[in-house]
C-alpha cells in the first residue's frame, strides 16, 4: 500500500504532459492557470523560436544580447505561459500580446500562432532584466529605451519573418 501511495505521489508531482524545455533552458508551461497546453506550440516550435532569437540577437549592438552564450544563459529557467484563448488583452488601457515578470523569470504570451507571437519580444525583456540603458530612444519608453539604436526591433522583426517562412515551407 505504501508503494502505491508513494508512486501516486511521485507521478502527481511530475510535469504535465506538453511541457518541454529548450536547449538554453526555457520551459514551456502551457495555458496559464489551466491544465491545457495550447494548440500553437510544440517542442520543435519553441526550440525554433529560441534558435532564431539567438541568431537575430547576435546582430544587435546590446552587449547583453549580441553574444549567443550570454543571450542563451539569460533564458535559463524562463517559464513561458500562454494566456488561454486570448491573442491579446487589455492592460491598463493598452492592448498587449505579452507580459514579462523579470522578478519571477516568467513571460505570458498571447494565444497566437508561434510565428506571430510576442515571445521574442518578451525574451529580450528577460535578457535585459527589464532594464534598458539610457538615453531612451525618441518615441520610446524606458522599457524599450535602446531597442531602436541597438537594432533590437529590427532583429525581432527578422525572427517572425524567418519562423513564418519555415512554417510555410513545411507544407511544400
Amino acid at each position: 500500500m505504501r508503494i502505491i501511495l508513494l508512486a501516486a505521489l511521485i507521478l502527481s508531482c511530475g510535469p504535465r504532459s506538453g511541457h518541454f524545455q529548450t536547449k538554453c533552458g526555457m520551459i514551456y508551461k502551457g495555458y496559464f492557470n489551466s491544465e491545457e497546453v495550447g494548440e500553437f506550440w510544440n517542442e520543435q516550435r519553441l526550440q525554433q523560436t529560441e534558435d532564431e532569437w539567438l541568431l537575430a540577437m547576435t546582430k544587435t549592438t546590446d552587449p547583453r544580447l549580441n553574444s549567443m552564450d550570454k543571450a542563451c544563459a539569460a533564458l535559463k529557467d524562463l517559464y513561458v505561459w500562454v494566456q488561454p484563448h486570448q491573442a491579446c488583452w487589455d492592460y491598463h488601457g493598452e492592448k498587449i500580446c505579452g507580459q514579462t515578470s523579470c522578478e519571477n523569470n516568467q513571460v505570458l504570451i498571447g494565444d497566437l500562432y508561434f510565428y506571430a507571437s510576442a515571445l521574442p519580444h518578451e525574451m529580450v525583456h528577460i535578457a535585459q532584466n527589464c532594464h534598458t540603458p539610457a538615453p531612451v530612444d525618441t518615441l520610446r519608453d524606458a522599457y524599450h529605451g535602446n531597442w531602436d539604436r541597438d537594432g533590437i526591433y529590427k532583429a525581432i522583426d527578422t525572427i517572425g519573418t524567418a519562423l513564418a517562412a519555415d512554417y510555410e515551407n513545411s507544407f511544400k
